[in-house]
């Protein structure tokens, strides 16, 4: 604020002089005149290109607490822009570089703020570290964007434990779900109204938690048959057969409406529900020659940004999913059409961080504490087959994992296997507390953060992840198997037999 306010200060000054010289019909040089007035366009230009956003504030008993602001800037690809914040005494302030409205995410630990960022925007943040989401207060100019924002998510989204979602999904029927989350949506959209009538918002704001609203009503009806048939364990497809009418009403390329994860995620569900894959039984692995029908179906039926997002995170998926070579062909024809400077400048470095992570490619090197402070590289595992496991304590799949691990374990019984497990833990008394607890065999490294290097080396964006690694250090499977799933044991015998 304090730059903006020094341009708009030297501009005045500027024109104030112009104005005194020829009101008291002093001559002005030509040369004088051209160096003023392009001194204020320049001025004036700069700023409209930074486009920054600044977030400041103060944050209580954050107890040494990491803090940093996570942007997306699209949903398809898993490259996340991570800005650092200091604090000092308890205040910080960040410029963020920023284009467009966005959403963003304030960490502070092991708690998110969800808050909109405006360009050329100041937004003031005040929290007790100990509960962000109760306590936080902003002001400044679209204060009532996040203020919307923070009621919304405290009373609106989801805290059920997974015992308490496995539960409600084993026992509600359809009408009856069809009917709940018909009502949601009529009271949070009911709330949005309410607050509008009190409080003005930004246009992007209201198009951010307008689809946000839409589109978590249309992605709970598209996969309650998935969580249904999993926490059931037995089959399940809607017995309507009007269940999914709701669709015909559900914008389907909108550009606009992107800046909503929910929506980007609907578009490939919906394409999912268009070739007709369940999306439960949907395994990436097993269904390669989905990918091109996937693609085909995305291109004539959605159009625009939508239609080069959703074909972009198709892509993605087949490549993660190693599906390499029933896709290449879709992957020359994406970067020869899309349209978007952005998009193909995004999903060409996501290519190129598959291509590293192929199977034969070296892996990344990388260096990490271990459990006891010593520091450990990959080359500390030298000519061993290596089994790395991302995971966090507070995370429950990867808490699922360890028994199955412990046995995978026994079962192998050969020095030349290294189990490493990498903890995205930030705090490491809870760290060590759940290895100890949970009796957690195998190597111990910490790296405390999702967004730290070695899960971004590994292109790691969800807990757990496995990578396998043969004795040369070279990459076999940057998916590999979770321990629970069958097929892993083989693979990991196989490799030691080599």
């Amino acid at each position: 604020m304090q730059l903006i306010a020094t341009f708009d200060a030297v501009s005045c000054i500027i024109a104030v002089y112009l104005f005194k010289m020829r009101t008291y019909q002093h001559r002005i040089s030509p040369t004088t005149l051209f160096l003023l007035l392009f001194l204020s366009i320049s001025l004036n230009s700069y700023w409209l290109l930074a486009q920054n956003s600044f977030v400041q504030g103060e944050l209580k008993n954050t107890e040494d607490a990491n803090i940093y602001i996570v942007l997306h800037k699209q949903y398809f690809c898993y490259q996340p822009q991570i800005v650092q914040t200091e604090l000092q005494e308890g205040q910080f302030f960040q410029t963020i570089p920023l284009e467009k409205p966005t959403v963003a995410y304030l960490h502070c630990g092991q708690q998110v703020l969800q808050v909109f960022l405006h360009p050329n925007d100041t937004l003031y943040i005040n929290a007790d570290a100990r509960d962000l989401l109760s306590t936080v207060r902003y002001s400044g100019r679209n204060n009532n964007d996040n203020n919307l924002l923070a009621i919304f998510n405290r009373d609106f989204l989801s805290q059920e434990s997974p015992d308490e979602l496995a539960e409600k999904y084993k026992n509600i029927g359809e009408s009856q779900f069809v009917e709940t989350t018909q009502q949601n949506r009529k009271t949070q959209s009911k709330f949005l109204t309410q607050f509008k009538k009190k409080n003005s918002i930004s246009p992007a704001f209201e198009n951010y938690i307008s689809t946000l609203i839409d589109y978590q009503y249309a992605n709970a009806l598209m996969t309650f048959p998935a969580y249904k048939s999993y926490y059931s364990n037995q089959s399940f497809k809607p017995s309507s057969s009007k269940y999914y009418n709701f669709l015909e009403k559900m914008v389907v390329s909108d550009s606009s409406k992107l800046i909503c994860f929910d929506y980007a995620n609907f578009l490939k569900l919906y394409i999912y529900h268009l070739q007709g894959v369940d999306i439960q039984n949907f395994t990436n692995t097993l269904y390669p020659a989905f990918y091109p029908k996937l693609y085909g179906l995305a291109q004539s039926k959605l159009s625009h940004l939508a239609r080069e997002h959703t074909q972009a995170l198709l892509l993605s998926e087949a490549l993660k999913s190693g599906a390499n070579s029933s896709v290449e062909a879709l992957v020359v024809d994406f970067q020869k059409n899309t349209n978007s400077v952005a998009y193909q400048k995004a999903f060409n470095q996501h290519l190129e961080q598959f291509k590293r992570l192929r199977k034969g490619e070296a892996a990344p090197s990388f260096s990490l504490p271990d459990i006891k402070g010593n520091i450990k590289t990959l080359q500390s595992f030298k000519n061993k087959v290596v089994y790395i496991s991302f995971w966090a304590s507070w995370c429950e799949p990867c808490r699922d994992e360890i028994s199955f691990a412990n046995k995978l374990q026994k079962n192998i019984q050969d020095e030349d296997f290294v189990m490493l497990y990498i903890s995205l833990d930030e705090n490491d008394t809870e760290w060590r507390a759940a290895v100890q607890d949970l009796e957690i065999d195998g190597v111990h490294l910490g790296e405390k953060s999702l967004y730290g290097i070695v899960p971004q080396l590994f292109a790691v964006d969800r807990l757990p992840a496995h990578i396998l690694i043969d004795r040369a250090g070279r990459i076999v499977d940057s998916h590999a198997k979770r321990p629970s799933q069958k097929g892993l044991l083989e693979d990991i015998r196989q490799l030691l037999h080599e």
